[in-house]
């Protein structure tokens, strides 16, 4: 199994606890509140971009055959691919922590990773009493859309609508009109 894979499966299954857990607790976030971390999250999610690559190379780097130029006993050759696995499966250990102690702080601040290759971030947000989410894409300067939680982004729809939408007893914080003109 590549490291692409056991990222990609475990990042699912992590991201889908996360998310039943936010819920769980009604921890939801106003659109000022999630625009206010974003810059973090950009970091955080370039991190986990850098880290995924990294895993990935070790991962391949593992798997490749050991190449020698020079004649060696198969003694020697076991040994010396014996000392580059450890050397190997170190480096993937540590950076592969280090890609989960990342996500727990993305965790942490309360938004969920969707899709890490996407870019793919979503804010729990209360709209008239029910659970959606703000969605952002890495990429984009602002949280300009949101979705409800069973469509994903692919039922993405601009804040504009979401104003639309909204209860004015709701007491969820709304950004000011002027800023947001047309979005399409």
């Amino acid at each position: 199994m590549t490291g692409d894979c056991i990222v990609a499966r475990r990042i699912i299954l992590i991201n889908h606890l996360r998310v039943c857990d936010r819920m769980q607790r009604k921890t939801h976030f106003t659109l000022d509140e999630a625009e206010r971390i974003l810059s973090k999250v950009k970091r955080l999610l370039a991190k986990l971009h850098t880290l995924k690559a990294q895993i990935n190379f070790l991962a391949e780097e593992k798997e490749a055959p050991v190449q020698l130029t020079e004649p060696f006993s198969e003694d020697e050759i076991y040994r010396f691919a014996f000392a580059q696995e450890i050397k190997i499966n170190r480096e993937l250990h540590k950076h592969t922590y280090e890609f989960f102690k990342t996500l727990d702080l993305m965790n942490e601040l309360g938004c969920v990773v969707k899709e890490l290759d996407e870019g793919l971030v979503d804010f729990p947000y209360k709209l008239n009493g029910r659970d959606v989410c703000l969605c952002w894409k890495e990429g984009e300067d602002r949280i300009s859309h949101w979705h409800e939680l069973e469509t994903g982004y692919s039922g993405r729809k601009p804040i504009l609508d979401l104003d639309d939408l909204m209860n004015p007893k709701d007491s969820q914080v709304r950004r000011k009109p002027k800023v947001r003109e047309k979005l399409v």
